[in-house]
């Protein structure tokens, strides 16, 4: 609830928020289950991020497929410079698969070569240099360098 509503972390250390989960759950009262830390939320957060991205891992390796990448830069209405990065690919049953990898913020110039030190660190993290196929971008003029 507090990853998809985007409430702070910190929400779990409030008496009111915790009256509401103990009253719609009163079999949590009188255990340790309640975080007491906004730190518990996110470290949570952290350790399901972790496992999701090893299951997407072996997913990919089990496909035995190569994964084409899509990637685009944006600025969003924040003014932060974001590069959307997609995976696709056929999984082991033959499905076509579209995966987000990341959103990452880009610091610094557009630039082709600023970009690639994000792709690389995603590769890298969902160990793809094996299986990389093709990378398809748009059609920005600086997209060759």
């Amino acid at each position: 609830m507090v990853a998809v509503l985007h409430l702070p972390f910190s929400i779990v250390e409030q008496d009111e928020f915790r009256d509401l989960l103990l009253y719609s759950s009163p079999q949590l009262r009188g255990n340790d289950t309640l975080p007491k830390s906004g730190n518990s939320i996110k470290t949570w957060l952290l350790e399901l991020f972790l496992l999701s991205q090893l299951v997407l891992i072996k997913l990919l390796y089990d496909s035995g497929a190569k994964v084409h990448i899509s990637f685009d830069l944006w600025s969003s209405p924040n003014h932060f410079s974001m590069l959307g990065i997609i995976g696709h690919f056929i999984d082991s049953e033959f499905k076509a698969r579209t995966i987000l990898f990341g959103m990452k913020r880009l610091l610094g110039p557009h630039s082709g070569e600023n970009m690639s030190y994000l792709l690389v660190e995603t590769i890298k993290a969902y160990k793809l240099a094996k299986v990389l196929g093709f990378c398809v971008l748009d059609n920005a003029g600086d997209n060759d360098t």
